[in-house]
């Protein structure tokens, strides 16, 4: 699409008159004409994608109602070479076997070349699919990157290229894994049993879902962003929804440091717009990560509604407060990342009397790394007031295990 900008000082002389004096009229057969009186530029703006010749008829007029006549032709020719955009469909069953769709912003000539991880590949273009893309087949055998690569000729001589990378990585369901993106500025980490069976997970960097009815279904659509951009990462796999929590976590390379409240955090793309998760980090504020039972895409972004949550390093249950205490008090603690690599962790909080007899449940669920704070009204298990006392509590977290005293006085 262009503009063309033309300046009239060279086109018109007048020994009688001066510029001011004069008025200029202008139309065209295709295009809108811009001219502003006194001013010595006409604009002239085909219609998008225009290409071919035009003609301009121009009238120029003095204060007496003298006028003189012209008419001039412009040629708009393409210069734009062409574009893709780059759709990748994961079968849902058989997930080594990937489908890819190249969509041309323009209609092509002809294919130069196409490649996937360096080898040549053919394409076939699509004609019931609107608009028509080519396509090829590529079957996945190792964990790697995958460059993909395609240039073209538009019809009217122009040539273009279009570079993309995604990552593919082939997760056993017994041992989970680690899935990098391509640049190893993010990784998802799944634990053992995740998935409901052995998968090859993608990474694919600034990719959303195409619902579009005359397009594959669920087809990520690969979109050329600048390096002013913040990335985005699409995951994505045969399991959408995981059956246990993931960690998925992010490095930025050159380090952050929030002000005016101007807060980093983790956003997911739902249904086209980006909500917050919540968001942890480490004590250094180098990684930023958040737990997660789905795949989908996320980026890292500022703007987050909170603080990054700090995650503990150790494991800690602190003494209640206040204690003694009648008949509310509070029990805070502590829960780190554990070392079998799960990140939702059983977890109970159980208060028993001197006799070791349970007295009531105040935790009994998964636990998500973090700090916590529970109260409790010296009830038991059938919201029954107890008698006052001194009271066990005990936190149980994976292989942690802490116990404490406190005492309850009416």
């Amino acid at each position: 699409d262009s503009v063309f900008m033309l300046i009239l000082t060279p086109y018109w002389k007048d020994v009688d008159n001066e510029r001011s004096t004069l008025t200029w009229e202008f139309r065209a057969d295709t295009s809108q004409t811009v001219h502003n009186q006194g001013s010595d530029t006409l604009k002239i703006i085909p219609p998008e994608s225009y290409i071919g010749w035009d003609t301009i008829f121009t009238t120029l007029t003095d204060d007496r109602g003298l006028a003189d006549f012209d008419t001039f032709r412009i040629k708009f020719t393409d210069t734009t070479p062409p574009h893709f955009n780059i759709g990748i469909f994961q079968n849902p069953i058989a997930s080594e076997h990937l489908d890819f769709y190249f969509f041309p912003d323009e209609e092509i000539d002809s294919i130069i070349t196409v490649t996937i991880r360096e080898y040549d590949k053919e394409v076939t273009l699509l004609t019931k699919i609107h608009p028509s893309p080519y396509h090829c087949h590529q079957r996945l055998i190792v964990t790697a990157n995958f460059p993909v690569f395609i240039s073209a000729t538009d019809t009217t001589g122009n040539t273009g290229s279009t570079n993309y990378i995604f990552s593919a990585t082939n997760v056993v369901a017994s041992t989970g894994g680690i899935i990098y993106c391509p640049d190893s500025s993010t990784s998802l980490i799944l634990p053992s049993n995740a998935l409901s069976k052995d998968s090859y997970i993608l990474c694919l960097p600034n990719a959303t879902k195409s619902y579009n009815k005359e397009k594959p279904k669920e087809l990520a659509i690969a979109k050329y962003t600048s390096k002013t951009q913040k990335l985005s990462y699409n995951f994505t796999g045969p399991d959408k929804l995981l059956k246990k929590s993931a960690k998925l976590l992010f490095y930025p390379a050159d380090g952050y440091t929030s002000s005016n409240n101007n807060w980093l955090g983790v956003f997911q793309l739902i249904s086209g717009e980006w909500e917050y998760r919540k968001t942890y980090t480490d004590k250094n504020g180098i990684y930023f990560w958040i737990y997660t039972d789905e795949l989908g895409t996320y980026k890292l972004d500022v703007g987050a509604p909170e603080k990054p949550v700090c995650v503990p390093s150790k494991f800690h249950l602190a003494q209640n407060f206040p204690n003694p205490f009648n008949p509310v008090t509070t029990i805070n603690f502590s829960l780190p990342e554990v070392k079998n690599g799960a990140f939702n962790i059983p977890t109970k909080l159980i208060v028993y009397d001197l006799l070791g007899r349970e007295v009531t449940k105040l935790v009994n669920k998964s636990y998500l790394p973090g700090k916590y704070s529970i109260s409790w009204d010296s009830r038991n298990s059938q919201g029954v007031p107890i008698a006052s006392g001194i009271y066990i509590y005990r936190l149980e977290y994976g292989h942690y295990l802490k116990s404490k005293k406190m005492v309850l006085i009416k």
